[in-house]
């Protein structure tokens, strides 16, 4: 099972919870005008919490698949569906706050001033899925975080992997084309669903 719930919040954006087997996260717009990605728990006591995402719905396999791409390849506005000179003029994506160490991309939320504090999310691709891994973070005070949580802010501006927001709203920009009452079934689905049903018949 994997489902795209599209909401409102308080403010009027788009939510979307992606909700799978072993529980739901969200990607959200809020009013300060930044992104957040967070672990929706409940009573949850766990540090770290990973979701597995497959070709069961292709809609938001190929959206984490043109991120990825992005992030891993320097090229953060892949996929970008708006125009702008900053395009032409990036700069590789290296350094101790690089998003990508060669396996995995990882993002530590832009609240935090210390990254051995910050809650942060993980990305990693394997070869029909993805996994997202969230972490919670410890107690910042000197940040105004003190109690730990899931919550990941992606900023618009200003943040420590700027200009790497971008993949991440272009993301959200396609979660907002999504339709759950008209979703068509992709072929890239279809070869998923058979090749389960093979492996159960295998067993």
């Amino acid at each position: 099972m994997e489902i795209i719930e599209k909401n409102k919040n308080n403010s009027g954006y788009d939510t979307f919870d992606i909700v799978t087997n072993g529980g739901r996260f969200q990607i959200s717009y809020e009013a300060n005008l930044d992104l957040y990605w967070k672990y929706i728990c409940d009573n949850d006591s766990k540090d770290i919490k990973a979701f597995k995402i497959t070709k069961e719905n292709y809609y938001i396999y190929e959206a984490i698949d043109n991120l990825w791409t992005a992030v891993k390849d320097n090229m953060p506005y892949y996929n970008y569906p708006y125009e702008t000179e900053e395009r032409y003029n990036v700069k590789p994506n290296i350094g101790k706050t690089s998003l990508y160490n060669g396996h995995e991309i990882r993002w530590y939320s832009d609240d935090f001033a210390h990254l051995d504090s910050a809650s942060n999310f993980a990305i990693r691709k394997f070869d029909d899925y993805y996994m997202i891994i969230f972490t919670k973070s410890y107690a910042e005070p000197s940040s105004g975080y003190f109690y730990r949580t899931y919550a990941v802010r992606i900023n618009s501006s200003g943040s420590r992997y700027e200009p790497y927001h971008i993949p991440f709203m272009a993301m959200y920009q396609k979660l907002k084309e999504y339709d759950p009452d008209y979703h068509q079934i992709h072929i890239e689905e279809y070869l998923y669903e058979e090749e389960c049903k093979k492996r159960v018949k295998t067993k």
